[in-house]
């Protein structure tokens, strides 16, 4: 989230992470017709929703000692939880917070809408070249299964939608992306998603 005062800043964080799970909020304590505010949306064709009259939000944030009742930037994590707040312009300390978050995601029990019931897990893990993604069905259903980077790009769907039985389930995944190519070292993350419910954990592949 970002304001009062909006920058370069902003649309720079937006087009970094425009291929992620990354999401910008700008947040403006005045109205739509604002000319400042329309000279900045225009002059950096601002894409990301910008949400007017915010008080209420800002008062929600407000971070105790600061040295302004309203930071300029914050970072919100996938648990909902404030990890990083400014009251100045530093973008470089603003991505760092971004990537941490992005290479270490909230558990799943701390997110809203991802539950441990699916107990998703990777063995081996770390693996090299290849490991089995282990998960349980509390019901028959359609299950997709994708893996991500770290960066949180798509880099292959294992599963799209198949049909999979209660109980353990697992399906192997042999280190590749979608067009067959053998991908670096490094992290990445499994999500998985059945019965209107999804999980993630964490895979790490040593080449």
């Amino acid at each position: 989230m970002c304001g009062p005062e909006f920058s370069d800043l902003e649309s720079a964080i937006h087009q970094q992470y425009s291929e992620t799970e990354v999401m910008v909020l700008g947040l403006y304590d005045s109205a739509a017709t604002d000319p400042d505010l329309q000279v900045f949306l225009n002059a950096f064709q601002v894409t990301f929703p910008v949400l007017m009259q915010t008080l209420a939000t800002y008062d929600t944030y407000a971070q105790p000692g600061s040295t302004s009742p309203y930071p300029l930037d914050y970072v919100i994590d996938q648990a909902g939880r404030v990890a990083y707040f400014n009251t100045e312009y530093d973008p470089e300390a603003m991505a760092a917070i971004i990537d941490e978050l992005l290479l270490s995601p909230a558990p799943v029990e701390d997110i809203p809408g991802l539950v441990s019931g699916l107990n998703l897990e990777a063995r081996p893990n770390p693996f090299n070249p290849r490991t089995e993604i282990h998960f349980r069905l509390p019901r028959a259903g359609r299950v997709e299964l994708d893996i991500h980077d770290a960066r949180g790009h798509l880099v292959r769907h294992l599963i799209d939608g198949g049909q999979f039985t209660e109980g353990p389930n697992v399906v192997a995944w042999d280190g590749t992306d979608d067009a067959g190519r053998s991908l670096p070292s490094g992290l990445f993350l499994a999500r998985i998603r059945a019965g209107g419910v999804s999980a993630i954990t964490k895979l790490t592949l040593l080449r």
